[in-house]
């Protein structure tokens, strides 16, 4: 009983189907169906059709997006378009005009008379103003000596610019020793004073800004008061110095432009009055007509020098010694800017005949001061 063969049949029967038959199955099924069906469809149609249609549209836009933008007009020197080069023009210019006008704006002074301009002459830029603030500037003092024709001469203002008016006033004190003792020797009288003093009362608008192709244009009524005339009356009246106070009435433009890269200004204007010397000896009872002249020019960082002229009328009445022919006065002037606030300006005139006295020499010195 224990010897029957039991244990060998088992193994021959497991050994035959498990070898053969995964091995056929997996290599027929992995190798054939696969092959077949992924190549089909991914060469011939959808393929060319999806990829061409895609890549020509962005190919277009991404060409032209960069052409119509500013890019290459300011950044690429290379660009070498018919259509690009006068947008490249244009935005290389665009920013010069705003250089300019940092520039434009000469630097400032107060005159005699308390108006913005220089020594003898009156500016279209209403006194302590910018390009940024055309209309309002702030408050300017202004002291200044000077000698003419033996003469000595003292002049204080103090201006504010509000709103497009330009409100000033000015103080004009001169020394007459020398011309009283001429009228007592020559007119066998005196002058009553050894001083004249001169008020004015400027008021100046401004009427037209200044722009890239048009000056600006300012205009002004002047109110003088001479209050040592009561004294002076007797022997000036003769003379044609009538009245004891005069309006003057003035028309100025001015323009500036870069010349080698630093501001060059022009000022140009008429004026109508009836003052006699800035009303130092009195006024007429007629109105003249004048003419004014000023050119400036920064030569360097902080100096700017100028010329000036103004023209006088001759309408009054001669005497040798006491009143001599009324001339043109001439001005050459420099002007140091300590800050943006104070300026000092020194200077040489030419005022021909001053009363009594030769006046070709004049020396004027004036401190400026902003607040």
């Amino acid at each position: 009983m224990a010897k029957k063969p039991e244990a060998k049949k088992p193994v021959v029967v497991v050994k035959k189907p498990e070898i053969k038959k995964p091995v056929v199955v997996v290599k027929k099924a992995e190798v054939k169906k696969p092959v077949v069906v992924a190549k089909t469809p991914e060469i011939k149609m959808p393929i060319p059709a999806i990829v061409k249609a895609p890549e020509a549209k962005e190919q277009v836009v991404a060409m032209k997006a960069p052409e119509t933008k500013s890019v290459k007009a300011i950044e690429s020197p290379w660009a070498n378009n018919t259509p690009a080069a006068p947008e490249a023009v244009a935005a290389e210019k665009t920013p010069a005009p705003v250089a300019k006008t940092k520039m434009v704006r000469p630097v400032q002074t107060a005159n005699m008379e308390g108006a913005g301009g220089g020594w003898l002459t009156s500016s279209a830029y209403l006194l302590g103003t910018t390009v940024e603030d055309p209309d309002n500037g702030p408050l300017v003092a202004s002291a200044r000596l000077f000698t003419v024709g033996g003469k000595q001469a003292a002049v204080l203002s103090a201006t504010k610019t509000v709103s497009g008016f330009e409100l000033g006033y000015a103080l004009l004190w001169t020394n007459l020793d020398s011309m009283n003792s001429a009228v007592t020797t020559k007119a066998k009288t005196s002058l009553g004073a050894n001083y004249s003093g001169t008020h004015t009362f400027s008021v100046r608008y401004g009427l037209m800004q200044e722009t890239e192709t048009h000056p600006a244009i300012t205009a002004g009524v002047q109110v003088k008061y001479n209050m040592g005339r009561k004294r002076l009356k007797k022997v000036l009246t003769g003379f044609g110095y009538d009245a004891s106070w005069g309006m003057d009435f003035s028309l100025t433009a001015s323009k500036t432009w870069l010349v080698a890269n630093r501001p060059l200004s022009v000022s140009g204007g008429l004026r109508v009055s009836n003052s006699a010397d800035l009303g130092i000896f009195g006024f007429d009872k007629a109105y003249h007509l004048g003419a004014e002249l000023g050119v400036s020019y920064e030569v360097c960082d902080g100096l700017t020098v100028g010329y000036e002229y103004r023209f006088k009328p001759d309408s009054y009445k001669k005497m040798s010694g006491v009143f001599e022919t009324t001339e043109s006065w001439h001005a050459l002037t420099a002007t140091y800017r300590a800050n943006d606030n104070c300026n000092l300006t020194i200077g040489y005139g030419n005022f021909g005949t001053f009363g009594n006295s030769d006046a070709a020499c004049a020396w004027m010195l004036q401190g400026h001061w902003a607040f």
